[in-house]
Parts: C-alpha cells; sequence; structure tokens
C-alpha cells in the first residue's frame, strides 16, 4: 500500500513528493493539525524536519516509508485494499 500512497502523492510521478504536493494530500485528506492548507503547510515542515534525511528538499519512496506508518496510526483508512484505493483516490484527484 506505501507504494500506491506515494504514487498518489507524487501527482507529477517524477519520483519525488515536493513540500506543495505533501501539502496538498494533507489537506486533501483532512490530516489532524492539517485541516486547511495554512495547517497543512506548518505540518508539512514539520514532516521535512524529521523525514528529509538527505535534507535535498524532496522526499524519495524509501524516506516515506517511516512516515506512511506515522500517518497510518491516526489514519487506517490509508491502509486500503487496491480497490478501496482507486476510489478514494478518484476522490480526491
Amino acid at each position: 500500500m506505501h507504494d500506491q500512497w506515494f504514487q498518489a502523492i507524487d501527482v507529477d510521478k517524477d519520483g519525488f513528493i515536493m513540500k506543495n504536493e505533501m501539502t496538498n494530500y494533507l489537506a486533501s485528506i483532512n490530516y489532524t493539525g492539517a485541516h486547511d492548507r495554512a495547517n497543512a503547510y506548518a505540518y508539512v515542515e514539520y514532516i521535512w524536519c524529521q523525514f528529509d534525511t538527505d535534507k535535498d528538499g524532496f522526499l524519495v519512496e524509501e524516506e516515506t516509508r517511516p512516515l506512511y506508518d506515522e500517518l497510518s496510526k491516526f489514519r487506517p483508512d490509508l491502509n486500503l485494499t487496491p480497490e478501496k484505493f482507486d476510489t478514494w483516490f478518484k476522490s480526491i484527484d
């Protein structure tokens, strides 16, 4: 599921998650603490401090695995079946 989650956030499909992609994603799922764009942006800054381990300004798939695990604790719906994931993704696309 992590791979599909990563691909859903990586809107431009360049293999990297940029801050704006993560901000849009968090706002779209109404993540706790990121219920609007301003709060989502603030949370993204926290995420980058924690998970951008090489400090290159973007997240690659390997860096997002611990983040996915953390978010899944608060949003169990991230662990969707492939069919439910497709439905969910279409709702935010």
